[in-house]
């Protein structure tokens, strides 16, 4: 025989509403289940190491840093490595902030005996820096030449200005032999220009600091 099956569009409609609101919920699920594993991901892998970092490095600004640790997961054993790292880095640190400050130290009182020894010479001392293009008279070198301390900065150009232009010749061949190796000193004389106008002879006698590529300094 033949069996026959009729479906009013009512039917019909009523069966495919069922159906579209069942796949509307499962979405609706699945998308609420889906959200809470990415904000649990989120959490474990971002939010829970830096709040670890915060704490750790809370504890390290409070002066706790021999207490402080990092709690180690897989997320966590590169940063801790890090944080060793930095560690030594600030101990290295402080070591070479602890011995500049002692060289700026000893530094300071060699300044302070060199100018003691610049006030009680009789001798007028002299300083040319070759990088830095200055030329330091002592206020004694100054006085003899009839200045007072403050009339002539440490200019470079005041060598050339003040030595007598038929000197500067041997002079200058005689700080460039020096230079080169060939005297063991700078050893010379010439006329140094006096404020009254005349010239007074002076013997300059001195020796340069090289550097690494044998230049003076």
């Amino acid at each position: 025989g033949t069996l026959t099956i009729a479906a009013t569009n009512v039917y019909i409609k009523e069966e495919l509403k069922k159906n579209l609101l069942l796949i509307m919920a499962i979405i609706m699920l699945t998308g609420v289940i889906l959200l809470m594993v990415i904000l649990i991901t989120i959490w474990y892998f971002m939010i829970r190491p830096l709040k670890i970092i915060g704490e750790y490095t809370e504890e390290v600004w409070k002066g706790h840093d021999e207490k402080a640790e990092l709690k180690h997961n897989f997320m966590l054993r590169e940063i801790d490595g890090v944080s060793e790292a930095i560690k030594k880095m600030v101990v290295v640190l402080e070591e070479r902030y602890i011995n500049m400050r002692e060289s700026k130290k000893l530094l300071k009182k060699s300044e302070e005996r060199f100018q003691l020894a610049v006030k009680g010479s009789t001798d007028g001392i002299w300083d040319m820096d070759f990088s830095a293009k200055s030329f330091y008279m002592s206020p004694k070198l100054k006085e003899q030449i009839g200045y007072s301390d403050d009339e002539i900065e440490n200019d470079f150009l005041v060598y050339s200005l003040f030595v007598h232009p038929d000197d500067k010749k041997n002079a200058q061949k005689a700080m460039d032999d020096y230079i080169n190796g060939k005297a063991p000193m700078f050893n010379t004389e010439f006329r140094f220009r006096h404020k009254n106008g005349s010239y007074i002879w002076i013997q300059a006698r001195g020796e340069a600091v090289f550097d690494e590529h044998g230049r003076p300094q």
